[in-house]
């Protein structure tokens, strides 16, 4: 049964249940469980009180269950077309993420990493060691699963990157789809104009920085992120107090701005550059909110999915913590999460910037 909820907050849940929406696997810890295309199995997420996250799998109509894996931040839970396979993203921490492969049935399913062929000839060196996620998208077929791995270098030169991936789970083999790159670092040819997009390009003779928080511009092709809404909090560093800001960006350019996710960027007022510290695929509406050492994102994926990003300044950097989905549409009823009500502050702040046009929360 669908989780009751305060009257105030039913507008929110209607503009929450309008469409369908699409999204790789389920995301766990929730109350929803994921169930088997050929509904024999079902998978659920139980969290113990130290914040360990259990998910379990069993027949359906059975309590009953194996454990199948454990996580202390979120995951993804994906099933194959035949029922017989699990892949799970694990959003195991704030620079990575991994995927691993359940055979459902084993007479006792263990998990194993997905491992790619090759993989140093298809990302770079400074890629694989920066911040770099690995996500489930789809099964293709028996042993072939298409993924995603995106992120962003930590060393020059800087940049993002995203790279689709079509992978025979057995021998790891990878076919190449497409790739896109977020160029923070612009290297110009010898003519003065950008080389290309890549920012590998041999073609280079100097470095010109492209700002990462001013507003859109007509001159650069690739693009400035651009704030939709941020906080200021104050890091505490070695070198002492140092003012900074959040801010979750669009990557805007003169052609429009990038519809297939959000970028959350960390600012600092003296010695720091500003770098990527999330990514939020498929997101819209973002809001933001700080409350004593917490600074909290809410989005919406699609028209009726909507999530939080939680970050920590507890120990006086912004660290990730974790990510859930709260509330969403299952055969068109609306579903919420325990901590749906928690947050009701921000879906108000949403609907509020919702109707006044915006519907991307505020700059200042």
């Amino acid at each position: 049964m669908p989780r009751t909820f305060p009257y105030p907050l039913l507008p929110l849940l209607f503009l929450l249940i309008s469409t369908c929406c699409f999204a790789a696997g389920v995301n766990m810890p929730s109350e929803r469980q994921s169930v088997s295309l050929d509904s024999r199995w079902v998978v659920r997420c139980v969290t113990t009180d130290n914040g360990l996250h259990t998910l379990t799998m069993s027949r359906s109509g059975s309590r009953e269950g194996k454990e199948i894996w454990n996580t202390d931040r979120h995951c993804d839970v994906l099933w194959s077309n035949d029922s017989r396979r699990l892949a799970i993203t694990d959003w195991a921490g704030s620079n990575c993420a991994e995927i691993y492969l359940i055979d459902v049935t084993a007479p006792a399913p263990k998990a194993r990493q997905l491992e790619i062929a090759d993989i140093g000839k298809l990302l770079h060196k400074e890629e694989l060691e920066g911040h770099c996620y690995f996500e489930a998208l789809a099964w293709e077929g028996e042993h072939r699963l298409r993924i995603k791995i995106f992120g962003h270098a930590d060393e020059k030169p800087l940049h993002g990157f995203t790279y689709y991936l079509s992978v025979d789970t057995r021998s790891g083999e990878a076919t190449l789809l497409k790739k896109e790159y977020i160029v923070e670092d612009i290297e110009p040819s010898s003519t003065g104009t950008p080389a290309c997009a890549n920012p590998h390009s041999p073609q280079t003779t100097a470095q010109t920085k492209a700002p990462v928080l001013p507003g859109p511009t007509t001159k650069n092709p690739f693009g400035e992120m651009t704030p939709i809404c941020q906080v200021s909090f104050v890091a505490k560093t070695q070198a002492g107090d140092v003012p900074s800001r959040v801010a979750v960006c669009n990557l805007v350019s003169e052609l429009g701005h990038d519809t297939s996710a959000l970028y959350v960027v960390l600012a600092s007022e003296r010695d720091y550059p500003p770098r990527i510290v999330r990514i939020l695929e498929m997101a819209h509406s973002p809001v933001i909110g700080k409350t004593g050492e917490k600074i909290t994102i809410l989005f919406t994926s699609g028209a009726n999915t909507t999530s939080v990003a939680e970050f920590s300044m507890a120990k006086g950097i912004l660290e990730f913590v974790s990510q859930e989905t709260i509330a969403w549409n299952d055969g068109g009823t609306c579903r919420t999460s325990p901590s749906f009500s928690r947050y009701a502050h921000l879906l108000e702040k949403q609907k509020t910037k919702s109707e006044a046009g915006t519907g991307q929360g505020d700059a200042r």
